[in-house]
């Protein structure tokens, strides 16, 4: 009993002593050597007393960091037991500088020089993934802030800031760099689309995804911000008479909703290039050091000579037309030191959605380049500046909660972060396409240029007639390339079938779009606007409004 007191308080000199005394009274007292005894009995006062002094505080122990790790050392451990180690996906490599981040962490990877580049490291991002039991988009992978080729950055996410919507909060174009803010990405740096470099000349633009990726948004976003800009002026084109973002209609500078307007738009734009170009060759102006220089080499906008932005949505059926796909890349080519640019909206950014033109492609591939979820599982080698370290098609198109994920995407232009942005999302674009503000205009000069075409769009939008071919399919000439003209007799002969086919798909529907019918029967979309108002003059079809058609028994039969 005496023992188990003893013990049960923690006072081992006092449980000691009481074994002694135990062992003492076994062996009996007289056959206990007199020193023991005395040992004995002096150990469990003495135990007792010396276990109840206060005892000096210990520092508390070090709190334990929370999450998939718990020291830095560990993020070490794992990468050298399953990347760096050959036969890993980065054999010889190493983390440097790992730091705390909000919604993870970040590091450096240093790769061996002379046998891995930054290459190397943007396609291992899948094993990277499994070697921290994590999600493929929860790791990031991009080139080191410096271009080293022996050098990449890791962003491991453990919570991704991106699932929520991030809003538009107002315009920030900033006039002293040529940029405006379109989104965040996810180690919460801002993405950036830029309009124009300084002392340089303007930027072209490709924004690619699949339906309900986010493209609408970002148009939404940059029309805002070339509106309220006072130094660029927008022209939207949309052969899909403006479905996606509808608001901007009324707002645009020009909109031209059908592939007859649309290229009588581009065929202004290159008339302002010309006239810009003639212009700008005689102009004389002083440089910073005061010397008198004749001709200007590069364009940067002001009030008085504004940035002539052309955005075109669902651009494969734009430049599937010659003359069209011709001027797209003469913008691209020559448009950025004359103040002239082009952004083309494509759900893939393939060779054949950018009508097979090599030079529209090459233009593309240096300039603002934003990749949504896509359709296409070779979206990530398709014409881009480089390789992206996630492939668009694997964006999710939900949330695990069910929530959309449009908006998601990357910004993959040339010298470009490569990591997953969410792009601002304008919550009341039609507040910004109306809101007062002073909007810039083109110079008198260039409204000149552009001809009556420009003048009176918003007419022809009104009746019907921007769907109407007028003239020639080119009406400026181009010295370096002459255009196939198709002969009289081809067209004729083309016209037959689709009269037929058009007046009999007529009889069977109620209403029907021009670009329905179109798509449907297999027919060019000029050469059933044209039958249609050929069948309107006989008598045969009504349009019920623009683009909109009936055969013209059954909007009798009607009235």
């Amino acid at each position: 009993m005496l023992i188990r007191y003893c013990y049960a308080r923690r006072r081992p000199l006092a449980t000691i002593g009481a074994a002694l005394l135990l062992c003492a009274a076994g062996l009996m007292i007289d056959r206990t050597p007199p020193g023991a005894l005395a040992v004995a009995l002096l150990a469990i006062p003495l135990g007792t007393v010396v276990w109840a002094r206060p005892r000096r505080a210990e520092p508390p122990a070090p709190a334990v960091p929370t999450g998939i790790w718990t020291t830095y050392d560990d993020r070490s451990a794992v990468w050298d037991e399953r990347v760096g180690v050959q036969g890993g996906a980065l054999p010889g490599s190493q983390l440097l500088a790992i730091t705390g981040e909000t919604a993870g962490w970040s590091a450096t990877i240093a790769l061996p020089p002379g046998q891995l580049t930054t290459g190397h490291a943007l396609a291992a991002t899948d094993r990277i993934a499994s070697a921290y039991s994590v999600s493929a988009g929860s790791i990031v992978v991009e080139p080191a802030l410096g271009a080293e080729q022996n050098r990449a950055r890791l962003l491991v996410l453990t919570t991704n800031p991106l699932r929520a919507i991030q809003p538009f909060t107002g315009p920030r174009l900033d006039h002293a760099s040529g940029r405006l803010p379109i989104g965040t990405h996810a180690d919460g740096t801002t993405a950036w689309w830029r309009l124009w470099t300084p002392g340089s000349g303007v930027c072209h633009g490709l924004i690619a995804g699949t339906t309900g990726s986010g493209k609408s948004g970002l148009v939404n976003l940059l029309c805002t911000e070339i509106r309220v800009s006072g130094v660029a002026v927008l022209w939207l084109a949309d052969p899909e008479q403006g479905e996606s973002v509808p608001d901007w209609q009324d707002a645009a500078d020009w909109f031209a909703g059908t592939i007859p307007e649309i290229r009588r738009m581009l065929q202004a734009a290159e008339r302002i290039m010309n006239g810009r170009k003639r212009r700008r060759a005689r102009q004389t102006w002083i440089d910073d050091l005061g010397r008198i220089r004749r001709g200007r080499g590069h364009f940067d906008p002001t009030p008085g000579e504004p940035q002539l932005n052309v955005i075109i949505d669902e651009s494969p059926d734009v430049l599937a037309d010659p003359e069209c796909r011709r001027i797209v890349a003469l913008i691209g080519k020559k448009g950025r030191k004359l103040g002239v640019s082009v952004t083309v909206i494509a759900q893939v950014p393939s060779l054949a959605e950018l009508g097979g033109d090599l030079t529209i492609r090459s233009m593309l591939s240096s300039t603002n380049i934003v990749m949504f979820r896509t359709s296409d599982k070779l979206s990530k080698q398709m014409g881009l500046p480089q390789d992206l370290p996630v492939n668009p098609a694997n964006l999710p198109e939900a949330w695990p909660d069910g929530t959309s994920t449009a908006g998601l995407g990357y910004v993959a232009s040339a010298g470009g972060r490569l990591s997953p942005v969410r792009v601002h999302y304008v919550q009341d674009p039609y507040y910004w396409a109306t809101a007062p503000v002073e909007v810039a205009a083109l110079e008198p000069t260039a409204v000149q240029d552009a001809g009556a075409a420009f003048a009176t769009w918003r007419d022809r939008r009104g009746t019907g007639q921007d769907e109407l071919e007028d003239g020639p399919l080119r009406s400026v000439p181009d010295p370096n390339q002459e255009p196939e003209r198709e002969p009289e007799s081809a067209r004729e002969s083309e016209r037959a079938p689709a009269h037929d086919a058009i007046l009999t798909a007529l009889t069977r529907r109620e209403r029907v779009h021009t670009g329905v019918l179109a798509a449907e029967l297999d027919i060019p979309l000029p050469t059933a606007s044209q039958t249609l108002h050929r069948l309107e003059r006989q008598g045969l079809a009504h349009q019920v409004r623009p683009g909109i058609w009936t055969h013209a028994a059954r909007s009798a039969s009607a009235g």
